[in-house]
């Protein structure tokens, strides 16, 4: 029974795509697996390879990652104008960094991960989705219609889907819209109800 979520319609007020401050958002606990330096590591490779300006936001708790070493990390890499670390976001305030962003990055090879909400809401938000094959989430992400998947644990490949994306607005565009034609049609808080209603009928009725 897959999960469904839903917002308030007032959150859907659209923004211009292109108008976005971040081209990408990476939004989980600041946990190693789940690709958060993987997540670094591609912006660096981006701002090596194009001669173009492009901004990331990292949201989440500190976990095994603190964000002092995330900060080094940034610094490091000469990153400090490309990427912002804000920290762990709520309500409105989380709302707002989903809306203020093109691309949800979520590198993921988290061995306990099974079917991240977070990336239903990416979708809720029109964002394409960038992740890998972790857990369930090929069946919220399919590769070349509202994301692509990548190989965990693997930033050149997240760098190369990345920078697709940030060099093709069309596809992105997209994408983002095939996101949340999948959320309407699958993952609504709904089509929850109905297939948790439906499976328990069938518990009911089984012989």
């Amino acid at each position: 029974c897959s999960n469904g979520i839903s917002y308030q319609n007032k959150v859907l007020n659209d923004k211009n795509y292109l108008s976005k401050k971040y081209d990408f958002l990476f939004l989980s606990n600041l946990i190693k697996e789940k690709g958060v330096v993987d997540y670094v590591m591609a912006c660096a490779k981006i701002k090596q390879s194009f001669n173009r300006n492009f901004k990331a936001a990292i949201v989440g708790k500190p976990a095994d990652i603190n964000l002092s070493d995330l900060n080094f990390l940034i610094k490091k890499y000469n990153l400090e104008k490309n990427i912002d670390v804000l920290g762990p976001l709520f309500n409105e305030e989380k709302v707002n960094i989903f809306i203020d962003s093109k691309v949800f990055v979520f590198p993921t090879y988290y061995h306990f991960e099974c079917f991240p909400l977070v990336l239903i809401e990416a979708m809720f938000f029109k964002m394409p989705l960038i992740s890998t094959n972790e857990g369930a989430i090929e069946d919220l992400l399919i590769n070349g219609y509202n994301g692509l998947i990548v190989k965990k644990n693997d930033h050149n490949d997240l760098f190369s889907a990345m920078s697709l994306l940030l060099n093709d607005s069309n596809k992105s565009m997209l994408m983002a819209q095939n996101s949340y034609k999948h959320y309407k049609n699958n993952f609504t808080e709904e089509h929850f109800y109905n297939n948790f209603v439906r499976i328990i009928e069938k518990i009911i009725n089984y012989e």
